[in-house]
């Protein structure tokens, strides 16, 4: 039970009294004066001492209570007696200048609301939201961006757009895209949240996600998958997060279709979930209407063709065109256009926001003039309010586009001039800000954002962030004389005040560092830029998140502005981005870009200063030039680094050293060597307790001990890798260890311990959502099925590989599936069918580099064709087999060829 002052005015008797009917019955203690708040009445101890014993003040707006000198005594008491105080609005009104203090960033309930009640009881704590929220560890709140419908745009929508709305909804029911388009401003953000109104009951809350507010975040892929991913946990209580991002968390593990998939699967909901993307023209290319973001087109394009039954709605002025040159619509649909309001509707917007007393002889000429847009239909009834009717039909007798381009200067002549100043410092902000950012960076008191947002300038979400409308923004583009940099100055700083999570799990909850980078670089402020990048952990978990793109970006921006600036940096700094960039290209597979600014870094530091970072640089760089094959430099650069950390006794870089040695050796061939530098490097790490290296050390010698041969060692480090990565939650290098020692059971025909491995790896791989793992094991897993002549289970897991075989367009991998079904009609008597799909998967095995697989084929023809009684066709498959696996060094190959060859020789002589 919560003890409730009520404040309010007189004149609002009947609506305050119902609200309380219904507190008191949710079992609060209302206080309420039933005289009323009245000219005359006497206004004195009683209610300041009732004022004193409440929980909360229930503040009722409307124009007379903000009238009321009574009513702003009340609120005083309860600020100062630091009291909460909760909002209720009757009407919309202008916030007096004496409660903008109090009354600053406060969260009302909007009574006109239609779910007033509810919102109402769980601001108080008297019922629970209505959304339960369960803590992910990820985006806490993924509604935040849903915009709030005003109670007059909210009743104009439903009234003026009642036929697109009902054709919209009657379309929804029977597809699952809805492209909105229109001119811009036209209304297709307020129609589309109009039209979340009319969801079916019991739906979950929608996403809405705007890509215009989200620039800092970089609009990639990763980022959307993740709001998405975030947003189903919670509407669905699940692990969407988990299983979306299970494979993000090492280099490599780039947001790829494999996760689209995986995501989409959750989009089968018995009661759809509905995914709104507002202003995707942000992402698109201005010329050619295409997406400028590959992984953006993949996700959208999926949404548009896989199977799910999510609704999903976009706003953008056009059909965006994909790069096969097909537009982006579902098959047989059509967009949805909006139009201008119609005359009568147009003349009703007019007059509710003010143009009551016009007559409509002077109305309708300047609605066929503007042609209905919304957003200008609100511009112009303040612009005549301001200019007088006269003079403002004579400005707007061009047309609409002639409003577009006066649109800064009729601001300029409505507004005052701190509203005006305050407003066009605000077009430097990417994203939605509070209340407070608002204030300090446009340098007002929120008595002038409120009235900004009253009339139309500033939007808002359901988290109370404020933001500008594109037309605002676009029509007061400011310039160097203006200040500019003044202005992001201030932002940076706010921005940079900010709270960042201890444990950030997402982009999301780095909003506010990337927009201090942003604003840095805009102020030409690098020390602040390079402090955003490399303070905060934003560049570490960017890395760890596989935000390449974005951190490219980001460091790319940075050093751009240094070469304008050539002293602004210091060589430390420079080289910890050119670092930063030659990592990002390594992990990202372009070897000549990451050698290029690892080399810039190393020349950076030639000084005998900062030598564990130049050593450090030297390993990375000679890994860079391995990995693109220049295994004569990289050994001459890892030597280097070898020899200069001898003088520091660092051991941890002299493991690191010695590990990239023995790597370089492997991949040259030198497999003794490989095996000498790889265990120093273990025995090091081991010492060193750095169970991650351990674990990468141990994996490397397996390798080495398959390419040598000696497979009972590479199975054992195989095994000592499932326990070091169960035991550090690495359920990726699990799943690889399995199945590598499942392979190699597989290869030396002890199919029954394959079959075990391989299960394994193939359940963890379909748990977290890779394919081409799953497709690896579960290929490997039929061969030992057959093998084990269990041909039901054999064919039931080859006909589920089969789609995700398709989807991956490899002539190895389908070439290999062929081969297992021509062995199961083998080993079912088939021998007609089984001889045409060998023969259709050498055609297959010819278009790609598919010798490992074409080997192990030639292996079951042969036993097939013998079984036939072809001995001379068997032999020839068998040493065209011998001829590969030689050539691949593969000597569990070569020993199952030559046990097939000995069983022909004996089959000879019995014949």
């Amino acid at each position: 039970m919560t003890k409730l002052f009520v404040s309010y005015a007189h004149a609002d008797s009947e609506i305050v009294i119902q609200v309380s009917e219904v507190l008191r019955g949710a079992g609060h203690d209302v206080w309420i004066d039933t005289r009323g708040i009245q000219g005359g009445t006497l206004w004195g101890s009683e209610i300041a001492q009732a004022i004193t014993n409440c929980e909360v003040l229930l503040l009722f707006i409307s124009s007379k209570s903000m009238a009321s000198d009574f009513v702003r005594r009340e609120v005083d008491i309860a600020f100062d007696e630091k009291k909460k105080i909760l909002p209720v609005r009757i009407e919309k009104v202008e916030i007096p200048v004496q409660l903008d203090y109090q009354l600053a960033g406060i969260q009302y309930v909007d009574y006109q609301a239609p779910d007033w009640k509810t919102r109402l009881l769980v601001a108080l704590g008297s019922q629970p939201a209505p959304t339960p929220v369960k803590d992910t560890g990820r985006l806490k709140n993924p509604y935040s961006s849903l915009p709030v419908l005003e109670p007059i745009e909210h009743t104009l929508i439903l009234s003026n757009r009642e036929k697109e709305l009902k054709k919209a909804v009657n379309y929804l029911d029977r597809h699952r895209l809805l492209l909105i388009t229109g001119m811009p401003g036209i209304g297709k953000s307020t129609f589309a949240r109009a039209l979340l109104e009319f969801m079916p009951a019991g739906s979950p809350t929608p996403f809405w996600y705007n890509f215009e507010r989200q620039k800092s975040s970089g609009n990639s892929l990763s980022v959307l998958l993740e709001r998405i991913a975030s947003y189903l946990d919670i509407c669905l209580n699940l692990e969407v997060s988990r299983e979306v991002m299970a494979f993000r968390n090492s280099p490599g593990g780039n947001a790829s279709v494999n996760d689209v998939d995986v995501l989409i699967s959750f989009l089968n909901q018995d009661i759809p979930v509905w995914l709104v993307f507002d202003n995707l023209e942000t992402v698109l290319s201005r010329d050619t209407s295409e997406f400028l973001d590959e992984g953006l087109e993949l996700l959208l394009d999926s949404l548009k063709n896989n199977t799910h039954n999510a609704k999903i709605i976009i706003t953008n002025p056009f059909v965006p065109v994909l790069k096969d040159g097909e537009e982006f619509l579902e098959a047989g649909t059509w967009a949805l256009t909006l139009d201008g309001l119609d005359n009568a509707s147009s003349i009703a917007f007019l007059r509710a926001y003010g143009l009551e007393d016009l007559p409509d002889a002077k109305l309708e000429p300047l609605v066929r003039e503007i042609n209905g847009h919304p957003f200008v239909l609100n511009h112009i009834a303040h612009y005549i309010q301001t200019l007088g009717i006269s003079a403002a039909l004579e400005n707007l007798q061009g047309g609409l586009e002639e409003v577009n381009e006066r649109f800064g200067d009729s601001l300029k002549q409505r507004l005052s001039l701190q509203e005006f100043n305050a407003l066009r410092s605000l077009t430097i902000l990417n994203r939605e800000v509070t209340l407070a950012g608002l204030c300090q960076i446009a340098r007002v008191k929120p008595g002038v954002i409120v009235r900004l947002r009253e009339k139309g300038l500033l939007q808002t979400n359901d988290a109370g962030k404020f933001w500008l409308h594109n037309i605002v923004r676009n029509s007061l583009k400011l310039t160097e004389s203006d200040g500019l940099k003044e202005m992001h100055l201030r932002a940076m700083n706010f921005f940079r005040s900010q709270t960042i999570p201890a444990l950030p799990q997402s982009i999301h909850e780095y909003a506010t560092v990337l927009e201090w980078h942003y604003h840095a670089i805009q102020a030409g402020d690098l020390e602040n830029a390079c402090v955003a990048l490399y303070s905060t952990g934003l560049e570490t978990q960017l890395t760890h998140w596989n935000e390449y793109e974005l951190l490219m970006s980001l460091c790319g921006q940075t050093l751009t502005e240094a070469d304008l600036q050539p002293n602004s940096l210091t060589n430390i700094e420079r080289a910890r981005i050119h670092r930063t960039l030659g990592t990002l290209y390594f992990y990202s597979g372009n070897y000549t870009k990451s050698i290029t600014y690892l080399k810039t870094a190393v020349d950076l530091l030639q000084s005998r200063e900062n030598q564990d970072l130049r050593i450090a640089l030297l390993i990375e760089l000679s890994e860079s030039y391995n990995g693109n094959r220049d295994f004569s430099i990289a050994m001459d650069v890892c030597t280097q680094a070898i020899n200069a950390v001898a003088a520091l006794h660092n051991e941890s870089l002299k493991a690191r050293a010695l590990h990239l040695r023995g790597i370089i050796h492997r991949d040259q061939g030198d497999l003794e060597q490989a095996l000498s530098d790889i265990k120093k490097a273990l025995d090091l790490y081991t010492r060193l307790m750095d169970h991650i290296h351990i674990a990468n050390a141990t994996v490397d010698l397996g390798v080495v001990y398959y390419q040598n041969n000696e497979f009972a060692e590479a199975v054992s480090m195989y095994q000592k890798v499932v326990a070091l990565c169960d035991a550090i939650q690495d359920m990726r290098g699990v799943m690889i260890a399995h199945y590598n020692i499942g392979d190699i059971y597989l290869q030396n025909r002890q199919c029954q311990e394959a079959v075990a491995e391989l299960q394994v790896a193939l359940e963890i791989a379909r748990t977290k959502k890779f394919p081409w793992m799953e497709t690896l094991a579960g290929l490997d897993l039929v061969e030992a099925q057959i093998e084990l002549l269990e041909l039901d289970s054999a064919e039931k897991v080859v006909s589920t590989l089969g789609p995700l075989i398709l989807k991956q367009e490899s002539p190895c991998l389908s070439g290999q599936e062929l081969a297992l079904r021509a062995s199961l009609y083998w080993k079912r008597k088939q021998p007609e069918p089984a001889r045409d799909y060998f023969r259709r998967a050498f055609k297959l095995f010819e278009g790609g580099d598919c010798q490992e697989q074409k080997a192990r084929a030639c292996l079951a023809f042969a036993r097939f064709i013998r079984e036939q009684g072809d001995f001379t066709q068997a032999k020839e498959a068998l040493l065209q087999g011998k001829s590969i696996f030689i050539e691949l060094n593969n000597q569990l190959g070569l020993n199952a060829v030559e046990r097939a060859l000995l069983d022909i020789q004996n089959d000879d002589r019995a014949t």
